[in-house]
C-alpha cells in the first residue's frame, strides 16, 4: 500500500514565526518562494562588487522615480517573499 506525501507550504507570517521562535536564525540565507524556504548562496566579493555598482548606476539612473532596493526582501504575496539582488 502506497502513502501519498502531502507537502505543506507555509506563509509569510508562519515564515517570520520560524525566526521570531529560533528555528530560522538571522544569519541563515534563506528565502520563501511559493511557499517553500530555499537557501540562497552566499554573497562573495565579486558578486557583491557587482551589485554594489549596479545599484549605484539605477540610483543615479532613476533618482527621483523609483526606489532601488539591493538584497531585501520583497513581499510579493503571501507565499513569496524573496531577496532578490535588485528588485
Amino acid at each position: 500500500m502506497a502513502t501519498e506525501v502531502v507537502k505543506r507550504l507555509i506563509n509569510v507570517e508562519e515564515y517570520y514565526k520560524m525566526a521570531e521562535v529560533g528555528i530560522l536564525k538571522p544569519e541563515d540565507r534563506v528565502e520563501l518562494i511559493h511557499g517553500e524556504i530555499y537557501r540562497t548562496s552566499p554573497i562573495g566579493s565579486q558578486h557583491a562588487a557587482i551589485i554594489d555598482y549596479l545599484a549605484m548606476k539605477l540610483n543615479e539612473t532613476f533618482k527621483h522615480n523609483a526606489i532601488v532596493r539591493v538584497q531585501n526582501p520583497l513581499r510579493i504575496d503571501d507565499n513569496n517573499e524573496p531577496e532578490p539582488d535588485l528588485p
